[in-house]
C-alpha cells in the first residue's frame, strides 16, 4: 500500500493517534478498563492553549486560542460545540484527542489523566476527521479495517470479528470486498465511524461528521451518531450545522474567541441569547424602502436581520425574551406578536407581507442573537 494515497496531513494524524493508541490484549476486544465508575467520558478543567505569535507593532507575544476551558462529556451522551471560525473548536478537540498539549489546565478521558499517560488515554476514545480522505481507495475495505485495526493493536485472533461487529453497526456489512473509492461519500463517512469505533471507545471525537452529505445521507449519520450514543459512549461533537445540533445534542457549548460563553440544553442557550420567537417575512423593495423604520420600530426588543432574496429582502426579527420596558409583543404569545407585526404594516399603509410566520427562537436564532452583540464577529 502507498501513503501517496493519503492526503499528508490525514495519514499523519490517523497514524500518530493510532499506532499511540496500542489497545491491547482484551477478550472479545469489548471496552477498556474503565476508570472510576462516576468518571466522564470526558473532563476538562481550566484548560489555556497559546501559540506563539509573529512579532508586530500591536501585538507581541504568545496568541491565546483557548482561555479557562472547563467541559465535561458524560457517557452516553451528545454535548455538541458550535461557534464561528476562529472560535477554537478545532483547538479543543485536538487537546481532547492528545493530538495537542494544553498550555495548563487538566484534561481526563473515562477516568484517565490524558497528560500524564496519553497512550492509556488513547485507548478509550475514537476520532474521526472524516471527509473523502484517510483510506486507502484502491484497497478493499476489508484491507484497510484490517490495516488500521493492526495499528490500534486489535489481536489477530479477535481482528476480523472486531470489524464485523463495527461494520455491522454502522450499516457496511456486504460491503467488505468493496475498494474503498467505489463507496458513496456518506458510505465512506460511515466507514470513518466504523474505523473511530475499533476497540469500543468510551469517548468518540466526531469534526462535522456531515459537512457536504446530502440531506438524506446526513439524516443517515445522524440516526448512526444517535445509537452510538445510546450504547454508552460520550460523543463530543463540532458542527455548524445547527439544525443538526438541536436535533443531536443533550448540551450545547458555545464558544467564541476561546471561552465557552454558555453551557446547557437548547433552552438555556436561548436563554442565554435573550431571544424567545423569530418573526420573518419577506419584503418587496417597494414595501419598505427604508428597513430603519422596521429596525427602529424593533428598537431594543429585539434584532433584525436582512438578507437578500432574489430582488426581495428576507427579513427575520428575533425578539427578545421580555422587553426591556416591561411591555411590548417580545414576551407575547405568537397570535399577539403576529397582530402586533400586521398592526405595523396597517399603520403605514403597508401590506401585512403574505408569508409572515412567527415561531419559537431555535439554536440558529440563538446564535445570529449572540452573533450581532456589540463587538461579536460577523463571519459566519
Amino acid at each position: 500500500m502507498d501513503l501517496q494515497a493519503l492526503s499528508t496531513e490525514t495519514a499523519f494524524i490517523l497514524i500518530d493517534f493510532i499506532k499511540h493508541s496500542n489497545i491491547g490484549i482484551r477478550e472479545g476486544c469489548r471496552y477498556p478498563q474503565a476508570g472510576d465508575d462516576e468518571s466522564s467520558a470526558l473532563a476538562l478543567s481550566h484548560v489555556w492553549r497559546s501559540f506563539a505569535g509573529r512579532r508586530s507593532r500591536r501585538r507581541e507575544g504568545p496568541h491565546t486560542v483557548l482561555s479557562d476551558i472547563s467541559l465535561k462529556v458524560d457517557r452516553g451522551k451528545i454535548q455538541a460545540l458550535v461557534g464561528l471560525n476562529g472560535a477554537g473548536k478545532t483547538t479543543l478537540v485536538k487537546i481532547a484527542s492528545t493530538l495537542l498539549i494544553p498550555t495548563r489546565g487538566e484534561v481526563s478521558v473515562d477516568g484517565v489523566d490524558a497528560l500524564a499517560d496519553p497512550s492509556q488515554a488513547r485507548k478509550r476514545l475514537g476520532l474521526v476527521l472524516g471527509g473523502d480522505r484517510g483510506f486507502y481507495p484502491r484497497a478493499t475495505v476489508m484491507a484497510n479495517m484490517r490495516f488500521f485495526a493492526d495499528l490500534a493493536d486489535v489481536p489477530y485472533r479477535l481482528r476480523d470479528s472486531e470489524i464485523g461487529r463495527v461494520l455491522e453497526e454502522v450499516g457496511l456489512n456486504g460491503k467488505e470486498r468493496h475498494a474503498v473509492y467505489e463507496l458513496s461519500r456518506g458510505q465512506t463517512q460511515r466507514l470513518h465511524i466504523a474505523r473511530s469505533l475499533l476497540g469500543s471507545p468510551r469517548l468518540l471525537l466526531l469534526d462535522e461528521p456531515t459537512d457536504g452529505l446530502d440531506p438524506g445521507v446526513a439524516l443517515h449519520i445522524r440516526s448512526l451518531i444517535r445509537s452510538v450514543a445510546d450504547s454508552g459512549v460520550g460523543i463530543l461533537l463540532t458542527s455548524h450545522g445547527m439544525e443538526e445540533v438541536e436535533e443531536l445534542a443533550d448540551r450545547i457549548a458555545v464558544i467564541d474567541s476561546g471561552r465557552i460563553l454558555v453551557n446547557g440544553s437548547l433552552e438555556v442557550v436561548r436563554r442565554f441569547a435573550d431571544v424567545g420567537w423569530v418573526a420573518s417575512f419577506t419584503l418587496r423593495p417597494d414595501q419598505l424602502a427604508d428597513p430603519g423604520i422596521l429596525i427602529g420600530w424593533v428598537g431594543r426588543r429585539g434584532v433584525v436581520l436582512t438578507r437578500p432574496s432574489g430582488p426581495n429582502w428576507m427579513v427575520s426579527i428575533l425578539w427578545k425574551r421580555a422587553s426591556e420596558e416591561g411591555s411590548g409583543p417580545a414576551g407575547a404569545e405568537p397570535t399577539r406578536l403576529g397582530r402586533e407585526m400586521a398592526r405595523f404594516f396597517a399603520d403605514r399603509s403597508l401590506d401585512c407581507p403574505a408569508d409572515l410566520l412567527v415561531r419559537p427562537a431555535g439554536l440558529e436564532d440563538a446564535f445570529l442573537a449572540l452573533a450581532a452583540r456589540p463587538g461579536a464577529e460577523a463571519d459566519l
